[in-house]
């Protein structure tokens, strides 16, 4: 993809792409600046099959970039702009591997400071960007929204064997090659659970999907399958939780309507994080946040802009 940069509005940024599991993973670099000196950046990526072309994570990218930092938010392996097939397949190890791969294409670029990068996820990609920041000792930070946890607290001890399984597995060369279980493919979204069941339930998260993943280009489709390796190692937020040794915000939902995000156990989650962690309550359910001219979206990005220019030394 060619390195051309095109406007849309302060700041600008230009598409790239780097490898990830043999594939090309694309996005978005925001707020590069040769002038400047090496600064801080932040890796974001989406929600479950959301895009980053015009479904929000893009004006989340615009307020991090208005603040200072160098932005790259990408699309997941086989959604959006990025490679990868099966098309419109979820696979939570390859999309954790995405973020990994994702950090160490920032910290090739010139003007972004090693030691300051931070990941941010939502939804079903925020335990994936706390596994990411678990096992890539080079993250500084993390901030993640509404995650998806589960809807209780599911029994995890502290295995330093277990962990490093998970890391080699999440590392090693033949990730993608891996044997995979494929759920049959279906809906993201859907007005009546009854004629068409579908991956997400509420009809919260239909209004939302099909307002902005309908909309011009985004280049989202409701369709969806889900992968899972074949093995006894499990892709655990929980275990790798106590892994996270840098500075930690989470966003919580209260209520949050959907069944996946219970905002108790993501917080319960959260204390076991050994690094500083800060939190936030909002209302507005799982995609208040998700509606630019909401309070919930303004009070958040103003918090995770504030989180990040305190931990990521932004002058």
């Amino acid at each position: 993809m060619g390195p051309g940069s095109r406007a849309i509005g302060p700041p600008a940024y230009r598409e790239v792409e780097f490898a990830s599991a043999g594939v090309m993973l694309r996005g978005r670099l925001y707020g590069e600046a040769s002038s400047r000196p090496p600064g801080p950046a932040i890796v974001m990526a989406h929600g479950l099959s959301a895009t980053i072309s015009g479904m929000v994570a893009d004006l989340y990218a615009e307020a991090f970039a208005a603040a200072g930092l160098r932005v790259l938010l990408y699309d997941h392996r086989s959604f959006g702009t990025s490679d990868g097939a099966p098309r419109h397949q979820i696979d939570k190890w390859l999309q954790t591997r995405g973020y990994i791969d994702a950090v160490s294409y920032c910290l090739s670029l010139a003007d972004v400071d090693a030691d300051r990068v931070a990941v941010w996820g939502d939804s079903l990609s925020a335990p994936l960007a706390m596994i990411a920041a678990a096992v890539e000792d080079r993250v500084a930070a993390v901030v993640v929204q509404v995650p998806g946890f589960g809807s209780e607290m599911p029994a995890a001890e502290a295995d330093e064997q277990t962990f490093e399984q998970l890391r080699e597995m999440l590392l090693a060369d033949d990730l993608a090659e891996r044997e995979r279980t494929v759920s049959e493919p279906g809906p993201v979204v859907s007005p009546d659970q009854l004629a068409m069941p579908s991956r997400l339930t509420p009809i919260t998260a239909f209004r939302w999907f099909i307002e902005f993943g309908g909309r011009f280009e985004s280049g989202w489709e409701n369709r969806v399958t889900s992968a899972e390796i074949v093995t006894s190692v499990r892709l655990d937020p929980v275990r790798c939780a106590s892994h996270i040794t840098v500075p930690t915000l989470m966003v919580t939902a209260h209520p949050d309507e959907m069944p996946n995000c219970d905002p108790d156990v993501a917080l319960a989650v959260l204390g076991l994080v050994t690094g500083p962690t800060e939190s936030l309550k909002i209302g507005g359910g799982h995609f208040g946040l998700l509606y630019p001219d909401s309070p919930h979206f303004t009070r958040t990005v103003e918090a995770q802009s504030d989180f990040l220019r305190r931990h990521l030394a932004l002058s």
